[in-house]
């Protein structure tokens, strides 16, 4: 997985350039880190949730406010760059198991065409999350698209703004039975499979807002900050409860 920026400086992106590397420089890095809203995890990791619920999840379900969860953003960067950040390449990290979903979302908007964009279409504006579903047509895998926009000077973005989730659920002798992963400078922690357990029966119950491969959880039990280190803490708690947020596109 990776994340870069879209700017007009080709050099700063590609494979391996860790994300103070994507920016123009050390400022708009600090700037960046300190706008987002997510944590910025790294490393990688195949991991159970352990000891999880027993009783049946409660669930809420809401779209972000104000805003269209299906749009075309069209961004020019002939006088300076797009300002995005972009996470990709989910698949080289979680696999392409069964369900699994590769998608590029936007880590961050750092300024350039994407915050004009913004300015002057506040119901479509480009926001943490948004997953770029296509540009100028291109589709199939995140780094193809991401690739597609590197190259451009203008780009139509067909865009997919998640459902946001709280799974709220009673914890006990069972597993949640999910396996998540994590990279540098990911949007949350990486839904690998739903395999059985509370999560997999919650979701037969609530089609249309299920949790599922490529899906991310932003928040455990109320925190983001150092998310990913809250796994083995998870895994080996008593607590009755554990509350996760998720960003899901199912």
């Amino acid at each position: 997985m990776w994340s870069a920026c879209c700017c007009n400086n080709p050099q700063d992106i590609g494979p391996g350039a860790s994300q103070a590397e994507a920016y123009s420089s050390a400022d708009d890095a600090r700037q960046a880190e300190g706008s987002s809203p997510f944590p910025a995890v790294t490393g990688v990791q195949d991991d159970f949730l352990e000891q999880e619920l027993v009783q049946p999840a409660a669930v809420v379900q809401k779209e972000l406010p104000n805003l269209l969860t299906k749009f075309r953003a069209t961004l020019d960067k002939s006088e300076g760059s797009f300002g995005l950040c972009l996470d990709y390449e989910d698949a080289e990290l979680a696999g392409t198991g069964a369900g699994f979903k590769d998608r590029c979302l936007v880590f961050n908007v750092t300024g350039g065409a994407a915050a004009e964009w913004n300015k002057g279409h506040p119901d479509k504006a480009l926001q943490v999350g948004d997953c770029i579903a296509a540009a100028n047509g291109v589709k199939g895998s995140s780094k193809a698209v991401f690739e597609s926009i590197r190259k451009a000077d203008k780009v139509d973005l067909d865009v997919e703004r998640p459902q946001e989730i709280t799974v709220a659920a009673g914890k006990g002798g069972r597993p949640l039975g999910l396996h998540l992963a994590y990279a540098d400078s990911s949007v949350g922690l990486i839904v690998k499979q739903v395999n059985e357990g509370p999560v997999k029966e919650w979701n037969k119950a609530h089609p249309s807002s299920s949790v599922g491969p490529g899906d991310r959880i932003l928040e455990v039990n109320g925190c983001r900050s150092g998310i990913q280190d809250r796994i083995p803490e998870l895994a080996r708690s008593q607590d009755e409860n554990v509350t996760l947020r998720v960003l899901s596109w199912q």
